[in-house]
């Protein structure tokens, strides 16, 4: 092993960075990454700060599966994957400030609080349902390009976990459901807000694995 001065000196990094499409990704998502930290103290940037994130997050696809396909094959996948990050990013990126916010509407005193927690509650539950639908309709694509067949959801590892996270995906699925119909538009009513914000939690964690 070599010391990691002389690797970044005399390893081949730079090399790496500029001669490849993972070293030029990397360096863009670099770059994408310290603009965002940049910008967000500043919220008049909040347009900016959407941008950078999502291509933050869209660019790993460029360096997967999707980017290696070439053609028109290639192409369709590629945008299927970005979608497919996109939605995951929008999703469950989400959920953790809507989980803060009901917290903090369910601790004070202020009716503005509720009255704007429930305003976002609902347009989060919009936003959920074309998160779902993407990912959904962008997972399909994915694995019929990675799958041979559904045989190899069982004999693969890729297939099995393909499994685990539908499975993951499901529960999630399910707890939405119960959040945009049951307890949305009972928003009002008492213990709501707190069913809510447990389940936010619940999505988060299972988002996370």
């Amino acid at each position: 092993s070599a010391p990691i001065v002389e690797v970044y000196l005399h390893g081949g990094v730079w090399s790496v960075l500029a001669d490849t499409r993972f070293g030029l990704v990397w360096t863009v998502r670099f770059a994408l990454a310290v603009l965002l930290g940049v910008l967000m103290p500043w919220p008049a940037t909040r347009l900016l700060q959407l941008a950078a994130g999502a291509g933050l997050i869209a660019l790993i696809a460029l360096i997967g599966h999707a980017g290696a396909t070439p053609g028109t094959a290639g192409d369709i996948h590629l945008a299927s994957d970005m979608a497919h990050l996109l939605a995951a990013g929008a999703w469950v990126g989400s959920l953790p400030a809507l989980a803060m916010l009901l917290a903090r509407a369910r601790h004070a005193n202020d009716p503005a609080w509720r009255s704007f927690a429930i305003g976002a509650t609902r347009r989060f539950s919009r936003l959920g349902i074309v998160c779902v639908a993407a990912l959904l309709a962008s997972g399909i694509i994915n694995s019929w390009n990675l799958l041979g067949g559904p045989r190899d959801l069982l004999t693969t590892d890729y297939g099995r976990l393909l499994l685990l996270k539908i499975g993951l995906f499901a529960a999630m699925v399910g707890i939405a459901t119960a959040n945009r119909f049951h307890f949305t538009p009972r928003l009002l009513a008492a213990g709501a807000l707190r069913a809510l914000e447990r389940n936010s939690l619940a999505e988060t964690g299972l988002g996370l694995c």
